[in-house]
């Protein structure tokens, strides 16, 4: 075989393998894949919002982990409405707790703000803001910290959304 039969062929290879190579993917999406597998098995929704993070900001694009409300407890007007926690850039002691402020005017009840303020003190960094919406509780997370910290998120949601539920529904009782 000559050597211009060889490089067509290796020409040839490459034409047809080059884009397969580059659909297939890399190794940071690989992880990103498995961890949002892994959240999924831990009974976590995801689903991408728009934070701001101080007045000025235009928004960011971010991942929410979300524990879906149980669907007996669906029907609570509380779990219905819509608040959000943001961590802003300063601690301000106007904000709802140290760097942690609303991101509007609606704010969660009364009775839930001790059980908030420590929610947010346990949440790493890598948190940049809490929501409690009709469709459960969630974190706006930039994905940092790997399958460890996301074990430790579920947890806390978990636990911090059975507090609220909790909560809620002894409120409504009373």
């Amino acid at each position: 075989m000559s050597f211009t039969a060889v490089a067509m062929i290796v020409l040839a290879l490459m034409l047809c393998l080059g884009p397969v190579m580059i659909m297939a993917p890399n190794k940071s999406q690989r992880q990103l894949a498995q961890l949002r597998s892994r959240a999924h098995e831990l009974g976590l929704r995801i689903r991408s919002a728009s934070v701001k993070r101080d007045k000025s900001d235009k928004g960011t694009l971010i991942t929410v982990y979300e524990r879906p409300w149980d669907v007996k407890i669906a029907d609570n007007a509380a779990l219905q409405s819509r608040w959000c926690l943001v961590r802003r850039a300063f601690e301000h002691e106007l904000h709802f707790h140290a760097a942690w402020d609303w991101d509007s005017e609606q704010k969660a009840p009364r009775t839930l703000h001790a059980e908030l303020k420590s929610f947010v003190q346990k949440l790493p960094d890598s948190v940049v803001a809490v929501e409690q919406n009709g469709a459960g509780f969630g974190v706006y997370w930039n994905e940092r910290g790997g399958v460890s910290q996301l074990c430790e998120l579920a947890d806390l949601l978990h636990e911090a959304a059975a507090n609220i539920s909790a909560s809620l529904q002894y409120e409504k009782q009373s």
